[in-house]
């Protein structure tokens, strides 16, 4: 949910790409993309859940991951700092609890979006200095 959130926020502005590090099958992914039907009018059905080795994670300015075991098995295949929120899983869930999941996905984005110093430019999205990152931003785990 949070690759096509992010992508709500910024259009084709930002390269954002979502994966796990134990991806699920497909039918996995049918709530997820339900929540994003029903309540964010967002068409995620050609989603397929990525494995996170697949990516080069030293491209993105920006890794996140939503929970701190997560984020312990990222810095296995990466160098980057991660960022880390505390977002549970609603897998098993109903679509009220994926729901609620979305809108944290969002709250946080839109936070990191302040202590990163990112803003719309006429090119894109501009990244402003970094000092001004702000406490509230989510754990940093890594250099």
């Amino acid at each position: 949910m949070a690759e096509f959130l992010t992508r709500r926020r910024f259009g084709n502005a930002v390269n954002v790409c979502s994966a796990g590090i134990r991806p699920g099958k497909p039918e996995d992914a049918k709530d997820a993309i339900e929540t994003l039907r029903e309540y964010f009018d967002l068409n995620a059905s050609e989603h397929t859940p990525r494995d996170v080795k697949a990516l080069n994670l030293e491209a993105f300015d920006h890794v996140v991951a939503l929970d701190k075991d997560v984020a312990k098995k990222l810095k296995t295949i990466t160098k980057r700092e991660i960022i880390v929120w505390q977002i549970d899983d609603p897998l098993g869930d109903d679509l009220l609890v994926y729901k609620q999941r979305a809108l944290e996905i969002m709250q946080l984005v839109g936070r990191l979006i302040l202590c990163e110093g990112i803003s719309p430019s006429p090119t894109g999205i501009r990244i402003e200095d970094k000092t001004a990152r702000r406490n509230d931003c989510g754990d940093r785990f890594g250099d």
